[in-house]
């Protein structure tokens, strides 16, 4: 499985919907790729974000922590993420047609 914000490449069906197998290794993929099956290529693609606001049990004061991408205002804690998402790119390996 890969992580959202990772190339890669993933074994799925012909008609691209059913995915049976990702990795970041392409021969990792033809490992689990069989006749009826190609392997494509994942794009990570920013798609939003995640917003979480929370109230801590303490006072932390007014900070910015750039690695954690939150901002503390006394006990209220906001945090920003980014949201992703694979958009599907060309057929890598096809077995029909490599052999």
């Amino acid at each position: 499985m890969l992580y959202d914000y990772q190339r890669g490449y993933s074994v799925r069906t012909r008609d691209l919907h059913a995915i049976s197998f990702e990795s970041q290794s392409l021969e990792d993929c033809k490992q689990f790729c069989r006749e009826d099956t190609v392997i494509v290529e994942l794009i990570p693609v920013k798609c939003g974000f995640n917003l979480r606001v929370w109230m801590s049990d303490y006072n932390r004061g007014i900070k910015y922590d750039k690695y954690a991408n939150s901002l503390c205002l006394g006990k209220l804690v906001i945090q920003v993420h980014p949201e992703w998402k694979h958009k599907i790119g060309k057929i890598v390996f096809d077995p029909k047609k490599d052999k």
